[in-house]
Order: structure tokens, then C-alpha cells, then sequence
């Protein structure tokens, strides 16, 4: 029996907003894919290509284009580079968005604290400590709250995860992917690291838009974008290196 599927696409295009005198962007194009429970997938590809748009439409952040996003957000926790911090308790920053439950005890706050390594934690503030945490806590602590909040909600399909480890060590990256392969169904990643690979099994690779040809009219032609490549994740290792040399060749 196949997995049930937790994010399907159909014919999806999504543009930049519009804006006075400027021309709205097409970032990807037709784009149809589904992501089926069980599955990891790293949206790849150079930095201002349109990565962090993808994953925002996927939550309902950008809404310009057109096509279908399949998806229950209600079941989705997307995962931003900086996590929403806010004067609080502790308790409140690891039950974030759902601040106001009570199904969840001390004990399971404190575990999953500890899972993250931030145990230490613990030593200096009790659950009920209000702060400003986003002044206190690094921005690598941040992203491990962020994943805690993940892992303390059985109900999720899918993680949409914003370069959420760019702060965290590797060591900590690694634990924090570890967990998240044992923890949650499915899970959607963006990450400039190589070591991000080994816990995706697929790859959506965003190429660079090739430059704008000059038109009849003295103007420039605004080029499409290049389709998106979805690839098993050894294919996409075995084609991006080939890339990387032959851009090296190039220059």
C-alpha cells in the first residue's frame, strides 16, 4: 500500500509580490510534486533563488501564483530561521502555539528539553520563569525550542524547517535531525550545510534564473525560470557535483 500523501502540488507557479514599478517575478513555474508521509525532502539551490518563498507558500505565508497546494495546515509547523520568541514563561515558549494547554505535564517539558540539550536550562530557570527569552536565550537555543515545540506535538505530519539549525553546531544539528527522522512523520527542509543531506531522501532542486536577453526594442527580455529538479538524493549529489566542476571549469 502506498503512504498517505501529506503535501501535493498540482501546476503550482508562484510569483513575487507585486510592487509599484516593479516587474513580479516568476520563481517557479508549473511545479507538481507530492510528499508522502514518511518522506524528507531539502529544497536546494543558491541563496536569493527563491527557496525561503517556496517553503512560506507552503504555509500560507505567499499567496502570489497560481495552481493547488494540497495540505492540512492544521497538522503543518513551519519553522523559521529566528523562532517566535515572546515575554512569557518557559513553560508558554515550549507549548507555543498552543499556549494555553494543560494535556502536557512538567515532566514531559522537562524531557523534551533535556532531548534537545538544553537541560541546562533548568538548573537556572523554572518552567514558570517569565522572560523576554529572545533577549536571554542564543539563537541556536531558539531553534532547539523550536524543535521541541515539534517534537511535543504527536499530532503534526509535517515539519516546514526554514534553515531552523543554521545557529546550531553540528553536533547539535545532527541530534536535532536524528530526532526529528524518529519523532515526526514527514519533514521539509531549506539549508545551505552538506551535512543536511544525509537526513533527506529527496532533493527539490531551485536553479538560478539565467540572465535577461536584450529585446527588438532596446529593452531586455525577462527570462523564465529553469524547471525545479526533484531528485532521489544520491542523484541530486552525483548531478550537483558535476554542476560545481563545471561552473568551475566555466571560470
Amino acid at each position: 500500500f502506498s503512504e498517505p500523501i501529506v503535501l501535493k502540488l498540482e501546476g503550482m507557479t508562484l510569483q513575487t509580490p507585486p510592487r509599484a514599478r516593479s516587474v513580479q517575478q516568476t520563481l517557479v513555474a508549473n511545479l507538481s510534486l507530492a510528499v508522502s508521509e514518511g518522506d524528507s525532502l531539502l529544497i536546494a539551490g543558491p541563496s536569493g533563488v527563491g527557496k525561503s518563498s517556496l517553503l512560506r507558500a507552503f504555509a500560507g505565508l505567499w499567496t502570489d501564483g497560481g495552481g493547488r497546494i494540497r495540505l492540512n495546515r492544521s497538522r503543518c509547523f513551519f519553522m523559521p530561521q529566528r523562532p517566535y520568541m515572546f515575554l512569557g514563561s518557559l513553560r508558554e515558549q515550549l507549548l507555543y502555539p498552543q499556549v494555553g494547554s494543560h494535556t502536557l505535564t512538567d515532566t514531559a517539558l522537562c524531557d523534551v528539553l533535556r532531548l534537545v540539550d538544553l537541560g541546562y536550562l533548568l538548573e537556572r530557570h523554572p518552567l514558570s520563569d517569565t522572560k523576554d527569552w529572545s533577549s536571554i536565550l542564543s539563537l541556536g537555543e531558539q531553534q532547539r525550542i523550536n524543535f521541541a515545540r515539534a517534537f511535543l506535538r504527536p499530532d503534526l505530519q509535517l515539519a516546514l524547517i526554514d534553515e531552523g539549525t543554521s545557529a546550531c553546531d553540528p553536533q547539535n544539528e545532527a541530534n536535532l535531525y536524528k530526532l526529528l527522522g524518529h519523532r515526526l512523520k514527514s519533514y521539509i527542509s531549506i539549508g545551505h550545510r552538506p551535512a543536511l543531506r544525509k537526513y533527506h531522501k529527496h532533493a527539490l532542486w531551485l536553479k538560478r534564473r539565467p540572465a535577461n536577453s536584450a529585446d527588438p526594442g532596446g529593452g531586455s527580455v525577462l527570462q523564465p525560470p529553469p524547471p525545479a529538479l526533484l531528485l532521489a538524493m544520491p542523484d541530486f549529489e552525483r548531478e550537483h557535483a558535476e554542476w560545481v566542476e563545471g561552473q568551475a571549469t566555466v571560470s
